[in-house]
């Protein structure tokens, strides 16, 4: 009974009015604040349970600062210690809530506690200690207000549950967790707190917590702070000693992240880190482990960005103020950096980092450097690609607002490199430096480095060079300034292949040393091959867009048929090959793509070369002399050649390429010959041709134009004197038939001929040829007259006029070109030709032979068929002597004849030839064939006979009769078979003979001419 009393007077009287206002006073008094308590009841089984106690703050009386809604405990008093210790061996709080505030000056709205509770008081020496043994938070509530951070800083921390246990050993042991609202995040912590050290340390899981929110929490350094990142998820160890540094290791993923270093320089991405381990500690932050953060983006000042897919080893990294160190290794895929926003660098970056620094404005960088897939873009499309690898580089980059700086310094290799410099300018190979120095200042460049290449390929619109050269450049790039680019590069080359300029086609085996400007490349001396031949170059090419040249070179073994193709715009128009080997010096000056626009100038001597035409039908051969090429003028000196056999001299040259002219004097053993031609769009234009060629001689102008390889049309003038003794030279078919002729004298002709040279028949020719003096079968011509005219496929006029013999001869002929046998007419007249004379040069056998012989016939006929001529002629003899034909008749003296003839197939026929002495005439009739064959009757004619004896002569007309009557002559001419008496037949023989060889003889000589 005694025991339900105090048991009820305890829960009723003691505990909810004495005790708790007992309690309600010391509380605010010990907590500074006002404390209310709803009850405190006892039970046996909980002991003390204590509802709904409020803190009110301390300036606010109105406002909460602390509660709960339900706690329980049991009180355990020990009193046979020398000091009296309460302890509860387990405090369960239910629903708990505070408001915890963090001040600009960082003091908390609860650190007057901390002071109030460490400073002795005498309520403290009445108060016996108290010790939880046990702590059990129930559905806990902490409402948060930062004003210490940049930003107003506030979150609701719910659900929070909590198992606190105090041990033996003066640790701690706790598991918990709790739920942000802001973010709906969730945390879950277990770990130990040893009293002794005031070391905790815990084991934490983090899901989808606002790291932007709490990282300033944890480390209040304004040089690193977070804008934005979401801890997705975490299971990390944390270790903290008061003190002493905030060490966090595990594994964590930060999405969303914003990092901003300094006041100008942000990092963004989502972060995976894997054994990482971090230290805070006096606002240092250190931290290790590996990192992935796909699309990161780091943002450096003067609009600078990186980015890229970062995987990281690190083996440190230390934030310390405004400055970031690292050391590891660095994977950046798909880099890009933007320096500006002309300037930009791709690649994949492979990094061992020695050392990385990031100062307030200045990022250091040292170890080496893997870039796979490497481009570097600058303005107006200057680039870098390839395969990057450096060692012992050392990278510092500045920046500064106002003035940016890079100064890179490295032993570099760059495989598969396309080095774009101008548009059309490309570098591509793979490069070696073992020193580079890179500096950037000012939207200005500049790079010194030696490179070594195995497989150099530089590109310059369709021009390539490809080679191993060693490299020395410097170079620099001023996005400001024009030019843009700067560079100086000294290459020595050992071997070298240049494709691509225009008429060379391929330059290898190139050695020597070229020094590379912005738009020049110089060469003191450049030892290469080209169309086959050695060459030494030295001068330099300006102007890579429209590349122009001022080049000298030399060769000592020149292969002209390669050297031809340099000028075979100029050489097509002469339809000429050359070929041979020459020992040449140049120079050329001008644009590369248009050698023809060119100054070029070649002297070359020529040893044992060939010119030939187009066919070759025509060849110079065994050709040495020098020759001379400037612009618009080709020429050689003392130029030496065989052409058919003949030695021949030249000397000359052609001037004016766009119209050319072609001046040259030609010698040899038999001809001297200078010319002056105009060379037009397929014609040529005779100025000038004239010379000696054996004993002839000739002096031309006109023109020929070529329509095709088939079609030359001529028109040309001049006069040309022709020595007959050239005539087996001019006429070799000619030769055997005019041979017993031996003509001797010369013939000066003047006229005009007109036509395709192909289609004589079609010609238009007119000449009027004349001779002193000429010498045919030893028969003697004076002022000889020859007159040509041609049209119309008509031979109009073919005529001869001379004096022979003191008499004349004049020859009428034309000729239809258009029948292939020359049909044509032919009128001979042969006036006052002195017997006499001709008997004393020809030396007849007849030793009076005299008179004056006249001929006149006309003939027709096919000329090339003198067998089908036909026509008349008359023959006769004037007051001359032809002979006592009759011994018998010694006053029978001859001095006459005449003969009409018929000529039809192939003979001469008459029926009234006559010779007449004052005595007796003889006639004759019959025929003489072009054969020399003859059938003749002879017939005396007695009517001027005169009968008489005398002393010494006793005649007797029947003997007469007998033995001249009736004469039959057959055979030949040279072999006459007459019967009877052949005096007469010589006198026939003679007379015909005349005539037939006389018109023979000048027949064959106007044949062989013609």
């Amino acid at each position: 009974m005694l025991g339900a009393i105090g048991f009820y007077y305890l829960n009723n009287i003691f505990l909810p009015v004495k005790f708790k206002g007992f309690l309600e006073e010391k509380a605010t008094e010990f907590l500074h604040r006002p404390v209310t308590i709803g009850a405190i009841r006892f039970k046996l089984l909980n002991n003390v349970i204590i509802e709904n106690v409020k803190i009110h703050r301390k300036h606010q009386p109105d406002q909460i600062f602390a509660k709960f809604d339900h706690a329980s405990f049991n009180i355990l008093l020990i009193a046979f210690l020398k000091q009296k210790i309460i302890i509860i061996p387990t405090l369960k709080i239910n629903a708990p809530y505070i408001y915890a505030l963090r001040k600009q000056d960082t003091t908390w709205n609860f650190s007057d506690l901390q002071e109030t509770h460490s400073t002795p008081s005498s309520m403290n020496k009445e108060i016996p200690p108290l010790i939880i043994k046990q702590l059990i938070i129930k559905n806990g509530n902490v409402e948060y207000t930062d004003f210490s951070q940049m930003k107003e800083f506030f979150e609701s921390f719910k659900s929070i549950n909590a198992d606190i246990t105090l041990n033996l050993n003066k640790t701690v042991q706790f598991e918990g967790s709790a739920h942000a609202v802001h973010r709906n995040s969730s945390f879950i912590a277990n770990g130990y707190y040893d009293i002794s050290t005031q070391k905790i340390i815990s084991k934490m899981s983090l899901t989808n917590v606002y790291f932007a929110r709490y990282f300033s929490l944890f480390y209040p350094n304004p040089s690193i702070r977070f804008s934005d990142g979401i801890i997705a998820s975490a299971k990390i160890n944390l270790s903290h000693q008061r003190q002493g540094p905030l060490q966090i290791k595990g594994n964590f993923i930060l999405n969303d992240t914003h990092a901003i270093i300094g006041d100008n320089k942000h990092l963004t991405g989502n972060i995976t880190a894997n054994n990482a381990v971090i230290s805070l500690h006096n606002k240092i932050l250190k931290a290790s482990g590996s990192i992935n953060i796909p699309s990161a983006k780091l943002l450096l000042p003067n609009q600078t960005i990186l980015q890229g897919d970062l995987n990281a080893d690190i083996t440190s990294l230390v934030i310390k103020d405004n400055t970031v160190s690292s050391e590891g290794k660095i994977h950046l895929k798909h880099a890009l950096l933007e320096i500006d926003k002309n300037t930009h660098f791709e690649g994949n970056i492979t990094s061992q980092l020695d050392a990385l620094h990031i100062a307030e404005n200045t990022l250091t960088i040292k170890g080496g450097l893997s870039v796979d897939k490497t481009l570097l873009k600058l303005a107006s499309g200057q680039s870098i690609e390839g395969q990057l690898t450096t060692t012992a580089t050392q990278f510092t980059y500045h920046f500064n607002e106002q003035s940016p700086s890079m100064n890179l310094k490295t032993a570099l290799t760059l495989n598969e490199t396309e080095i774009i410099l101008d548009k059309g300018f490309i570098i591509q190979g793979d490069l070696n430096s073992s020193e580079l120095n890179l500096t950037s200042e000012k939207n200005k460049w500049n790079l010194n480095s030696q490179i070594k290449s195995e497989n150099l390929n530089i590109s310059l619109k369709e021009k390539n060079f490809q080679g191993h050269p060693e490299i020395k450049i410097t170079y620099q790039y001023t996005s400001d300034d024009k030019p843009k680019h700067n560079y100086t590069a000294t290459a020595i080359l050992t071997t070298g292949t240049l494709t691509g300029i225009p008429s060379l086609n391929e330059i290898h085996e190139i050695e020597g040393k070229i020094t590379l400007k912005p738009d020049e490349i110089h060469t003191e001396e450049l030892n290469l091959i080209s169309q086959e031949a050695h060459l030494k170059l030295s001068g330099n090419l300006n102007n890579f867009a429209e590349p122009t040249l001022d080049l000298n070179v030399s060769s000592d073994n020149l292969d002209l048929t390669h050297m031809a193709k340099l000028f075979s715009n100029h050489l097509d128009k002469f339809n000429i090959n050359i070929s041979g080997i020459a020992t040449a010096q140049g120079h050329y000056k001008g644009l590369a793509l248009t050698p023809q626009d060119a100054d070029i100038t070649v002297t070359a001597q020529l040893n044992n070369a060939t010119i030939s035409d187009e066919k070759g039908a025509h060849t110079v051969n065994y050709l040495s002399g020098d020759l001379h090429y400037s612009k618009d003028l080709l020429s050689w000196k003392n130029l030496i050649g065989t052409y058919r056999d003949k030695s021949y001299t030249l000397n000359g040259h052609v001037e004016n390429f766009s119209r050319p002219a072609l001046i040259t004097d030609v010698s040899s053993e038999d001809l001297a010959f200078s010319s002056k031609i105009k060379l037009l769009h397929s014609a040529i234009r005779i100025l000038e041709a004239k010379g000696n060629y054996a004993h002839s001689s000739f002096d031309l102008k006109g023109d020929m134009h070529f329509k095709g390889s088939e079609h030359t049309e001529f028109d040309l003038r001049g006069l040309v004197v022709f020595d007959l003794k050239d005539m087996p030279t001019f006429f070799p078919n000619l030769k055997n038939k005019v041979a017993h002729l031996n003509p001797i004298g010369q013939l000066s002709a003047e006229g005009l001929a007109k036509g395709t040279l192909q289609d004589w028949h079609n010609w238009q020719m007119t000449f009027d040829a004349r001779s002193a003096q000429m010498t045919i079968g030893k028969i003697p011509f004076y002022d000889i007259l020859f007159q040509f005219e041609q049209n119309d496929q008509n031979i109009n006029k073919l005529n001869v006029s001379s004096h022979i013999y003191d008499g004349e001869i004049n020859i009428n002929t034309s000729f239809d070109l258009r029948d292939k046998d020359l049909p044509g007419r032919m009128q001979l007249n042969i006036a006052g030709l002195d017997l006499e004379l001709y008997r004393k040069e020809q030396k007849i056998k007849n030793r009076h032979l005299a008179g004056k012989l006249n001929i006149h016939a006309n003939l027709k006929g096919p000329v090339l068929q003198h067998n089908e001529l036909h026509g008349t002629a008359s023959v006769s003899i004037t007051d001359g002597f032809l002979g006592q034909l009759i011994p018998q008749l010694d006053k029978a003296y001859f001095t006459s004849a005449t003969g009409d003839f018929t000529i039809r197939n192939k003979k001469l026929f008459t029926k009234n030839t006559r010779a007449y002495s004052q005595t007796m005439d003889l006639k004759a009739e019959g025929w003489i064939g072009f054969d020399k064959t003859i059938d003749f009757m002879i017939y005396p004619d007695y009517s001027k006979l005169e009968f008489a004896q005398t002393d010494k002569l006793k005649f007797d007309p029947s003997f007469l009769l007998k033995e001249v009557i009736n004469i039959k002559c057959t055979g030949t001419i040279n072999k006459r078979n007459c019967r009877g008496d052949t005096s007469p037949g010589k006198v026939i023989g003679q007379t015909t003979d005349i005539l037939k060889e006389g018109i023979k003889g000048i027949g064959g000589i106007l044949e062989d001419l013609f």
